[in-house]
């Protein structure tokens, strides 16, 4: 772990921020997320363009991305998630912040250049859902099937589901989300179908009343042109519309979608955007769904037959806004919570104990004047900031390698900086 080290007269460079961050990460960028367009937001995924490539390339970001942080100005991290290698000079990282104020702005602080940083980026905790299937087995915290099925596995990072038995007995037969929704949400997914496979959404209130969208073959095999309900086990079920969302979607092709919906005043699913993002085909026109009244909605992949397979690559979940915030960079800085001077306290003027610690870890100081203490968890999170010394309390902590850092209160120059081994 490498020791703390402040400049005092760097501190002047970044007022918006009450905290020195992360020591150990070398560089930071101020990010400036500009809502003047937009409403309230609460847990907001913002999106962020970054040339990471540039970043790897200068030796200041590890080329798997694995230092690459966001805090807010109380040091607090940010849940994030990188769409691409840290080696894309086109990267989109979604940064989740807690609140965002019509009108207003918001100052966060991206970090990067620490070798030894363990990786922290998280789909699942940036995204309302999430799931790219990489663990290699289907998650049935996350997935359900309802009725029986054929294949339901995860190969080469791609959910696999085929339902069992022959046409037209496996019609109600899919996998859906656990996780049910009421929007307005955004589905971000890639899917491969056929016109024997599909994806939709069905009832969080009668499992098996679900709605799909298929390749019908009136405009050819290649575009979906259907909205099909089904309220019971064997049918067909029967067309709302045979013209939407009409868009291009190859059969048998992975291909990245995206649909808006929700549940509207009238308690029917409602779709206000329906986009293929492999083709750039999009229809962003409204389509009610008033055969079925529902409450909320699972997301499913359904297949008619046991040979029929539909594959499904990744599913992320997240809040639409109709003006999204804009981000906007400042100048890279040295971070001064690891690059500058310290001041150390002469020996034997501080002591701290016992090291390694469960419980609790006694300070003393026989420096003449208040101390601040900080304590940074294995990432570099601020875990405990206060200005009282004596005995602070770790028995919340998880094991592992914490540093403690001492500032003086006046002018916050760092006097004492050392590893404390948390058991």
């Amino acid at each position: 772990m490498k020791p703390s080290i402040i400049l005092f007269a760097l501190l002047f460079a970044c007022p918006s921020f009450g905290q020195d961050c992360l020591p150990g990460w070398e560089y930071f960028q101020e990010v400036t997320i500009d809502n003047s367009l937009g409403g309230d937001f609460t847990d907001f995924q913002v999106k962020l363009e970054i040339n990471t490539a540039a970043l790897v390339s200068a030796g200041k970001l590890n080329a798997d991305g694995s230092d690459l942080r966001f805090t807010d100005g109380d040091c607090n991290p940010l849940p994030y998630f990188m769409d691409s290698l840290a080696t894309n000079p086109d990267n989109i990282v979604w940064v989740k912040v807690p609140m965002l104020t019509s009108g207003g702005s918001l100052v966060i602080r991206m970090y990067y250049g620490n070798t030894d940083a363990a990786p922290a980026a998280s789909g699942d905790d940036t995204f309302i859902f999430f799931d790219d299937f990489e663990s290699g087995t289907v998650d049935l915290s996350k997935w359900e099937p309802v009725g029986g099925y054929a294949t339901l596995e995860v190969v080469d990072g791609v959910l696999n589901y085929a339902s069992d038995g022959m046409n037209p007995g496996p019609r109600f037969k899919f996998v859906r989300t656990a996780m049910s929704f009421s929007g307005p949400v955004l589905f971000e997914f890639a899917a491969e179908v056929t016109n024997s496979t599909g994806f939709g959404f069905s009832s969080a209130d009668e499992p098996i009343e679900r709605v799909l969208y298929r390749q019908s073959g009136e405009f050819g095999f290649d575009t979906l042109n259907l909205v099909a309900i089904m309220l019971d086990t064997i049918s067909n079920g029967f067309a709302t519309n045979i013209t939407y969302p009409l868009i291009r979607y190859p059969s048998q092709t992975m291909q990245d979608a995206a649909i808006l919906a929700r549940i509207n005043a009238s308690n029917h699913l409602e779709t206000n955007l329906f986009a293929n993002l492999s083709s750039s085909s999009a229809n962003t026109s409204a389509d009610e769904v008033d055969a079925i009244e529902m409450t909320g909605f699972h997301f499913i992949v359904s297949s008619f037959l046991a040979p029929s397979t539909v594959y499904l690559d990744y599913l992320r979940v997240r809040k639409p806004a109709l003006n999204p915030p804009t981000a906007s960079f400042g100048v890279e800085q040295d971070n001064p919570a690891t690059t500058a001077v310290i001041e150390l306290a002469p020996a034997g003027m501080i002591r701290v104990f016992p090291n390694p610690a469960s419980d609790l870890v006694q300070i003393e100081s026989r420096l003449n004047e208040p101390l601040e203490v900080s304590l940074f968890d294995p990432l570099g999170r601020l875990v405990y900031h206060g200005q009282q010394l004596g005995a602070i309390d770790l028995s919340s902590l998880s094991g592992g390698l914490y540093q403690l850092v001492l500032r003086r209160a006046e002018d916050r120059v760092v006097v004492y900086s050392e590893g404390l081994v948390v058991e």
